[in-house]
């Protein structure tokens, strides 16, 4: 486990690179293939640290990340961020968690998460606002 430093008040970054259609292919591929449990091992130190940062990207940057992809891949995503929450400790986001982001955008397409979708987002997380965000 690694120890990193809290800093309050970091901005979200305004640089989408790290953002990208090539991360957002691995990170599904990584969940379709079941290898969530390997994150370790497939995201090196330096890739852990660099890629911290597209936690940290708003609503609006994953909305648009993510216009182009289908919900069944959208939800490997989501499967993926929440079990790298868990794994790296500079990728714990809490309630801006872009898993928030993408499961109110899969109900605006009309394709809320099943029962056990969001069962499975729950099971294998200590966020305890995913997947649906803060209670009001």
């Amino acid at each position: 486990m690694a120890i990193s430093t809290w800093e309050p008040n970091q901005q979200p970054p305004q640089d989408n690179s790290l953002l990208s259609a090539e991360f957002l292919e691995r990170a599904a591929k990584i969940s379709q293939q079941n290898q969530l449990e390997q994150l370790e091992q497939l995201f090196d130190a330096t890739e852990q640290a660099s890629y911290s940062a597209v936690m940290r990207h708003s609503q609006q940057q994953w909305t648009s990340a993510v216009d182009t992809l289908d919900c069944a891949t959208i939800y490997h995503v989501m499967r993926f961020l929440t079990v790298a929450e868990m794994t790296f400790s500079e990728w714990e986001v809490g309630a801006q968690s872009p898993v928030i982001w993408l499961n109110k955008l899969l109900k605006r397409r009309g394709e809320p998460l099943q029962k056990d979708q969001v069962l499975w987002i729950k099971s294998n997380t200590r966020n305890r606002y995913l997947p649906n965000g803060a209670v009001l």
